[in-house]
């Protein structure tokens, strides 16, 4: 049985990281910010060891101890006013969490980098694989992806401890209380406030996480894996969406030559309300008119990941959706009905009440 230190422990990714590492018989150590809400380990019999990614004390005295690290640790945002605010935890957040597991004698370390470090392919018949980056990126949080994997790597070697990263696709599903990026716009989709603009790779958060543990027992060191989901386009979601939900959705964008237009309005809008853009020129640069279309035969393969299809992946995160209250009525009331909650989510729901009524 291995003590593994769990960066990002209270997200998304690291929550479950921590339940599929309980169910592999390795010991989880959550790692968390003081101020963090740690309703996503409610239930767990675990006591987390408090500090910042960017305070490298409280990281060296986080993984004292343990076997490994897996860091999934970082802001997961894709707009900031002050793009630092997404770029210094993600790369030196990586360089603390290295340094530290060369102190304590830790020789291998898992990076949740992402696909936006990969990048996205102008041709949807040609996946992208492994051996592409995505150093041309405007957005920060794919930049930050990015540069951050590209240092974990030329760490790795001036260390000399084991470094395995792997990019998730669009991660959905359970646990997600924060609500990130990837669900609210599911969300947003589904109530018809914004169309579905591009395709996706689905992933299950559960997959994820098997992910994860698969690369810290057998991953090869230097290399990343992709741990993305079958591509779905744009008039696929649509209709799935619609299938599943009973809600007409929308799909498509004006032409580029108007976004481009409107997104430098939309931008000076944002820096004087802090709210994220619905369009920026960073996003038309990025993502407009390119695929997310991955070759994934490495995560197969060597670690022995599978992963659920498309339908599972958006009936799960719709059940947590409804779960939350996240959507309005009555679509919250068919959701409701058609993917009633997980019986562990309300114990768990109730627990964190409970706790919290105990601790006021």
């Amino acid at each position: 049985m291995s003590r593994i230190l769990v960066t990002g422990a209270t997200g998304h990714i690291g929550s479950n990281v921590v339940r599929d590492l309980l169910a592999h018989d390795h010991t989880p150590v959550p790692f968390a910010r003081p101020s963090s809400d740690r309703i996503g380990l409610e239930g767990l019999d675990l006591e987390p060891a408090v500090g910042d990614l960017l305070d490298a004390d409280s990281v060296r005295a986080a993984v004292d101890g343990c076997d490994a690290v897996i860091h999934a640790g970082a802001v997961y945002a894709v707009w900031a006013k002050d793009p630092d605010d997404i770029l210094r935890p993600a790369i030196e957040g990586t360089e603390n969490v290295l340094r530290a597991a060369r102190d304590a004698g830790v020789e291998r370390v898992v990076c949740t980098s992402s696909v936006a470090a990969v990048g996205y392919s102008e041709d949807e018949a040609r996946p992208l694989d492994e051996s592409h980056w995505n150093d041309g990126a405007m957005n920060a949080y794919i930049a930050a992806k990015t540069r951050a994997e590209r240092r974990s790597l030329e760490l790795a070697g001036e260390l000399g401890i084991e470094v395995v990263n792997v990019c998730p696709g669009g991660v959905y599903g359970a646990l997600d209380y924060r609500i990130t990026p990837t669900t609210q716009m599911m969300i947003d989709t589904v109530q018809r406030k914004m169309s579905v603009f591009c395709a996706s790779c689905p992933v299950d958060v559960r997959d994820v996480a098997r992910g994860h543990v698969l690369a810290l027992e057998k991953g090869t060191p230097g290399e990343r894996y992709i741990l993305a989901g079958e591509t779905v386009t744009e008039e696929e979601m649509a209709a799935l969406l619609a299938e599943l939900t009973g809600v007409t959705v929308k799909r498509g964008l004006p032409p580029r030559w108007l976004l481009s237009l409107m997104a430098p309005l939309v931008e000076g809008i944002s820096s004087l309300t802090g709210k994220q853009p619905m369009i920026s020129r960073e996003v038309i640069h990025d993502l407009v008119g390119r695929h997310f279309v991955y070759d994934t035969t490495r995560a197969r393969e060597e670690l022995g990941l599978s992963i659920d299809e498309p339908r599972q992946v958006f009936e799960q995160t719709l059940r947590w959706i409804a779960f939350l209250d996240a959507v309005d009525e009555p679509l919250l009331s068919t959701l409701r009905e058609r993917y009633p909650a997980d019986p562990a989510w309300v114990a768990q729901r109730s627990g964190s009440d409970s706790s919290s009524s105990q601790r006021s």
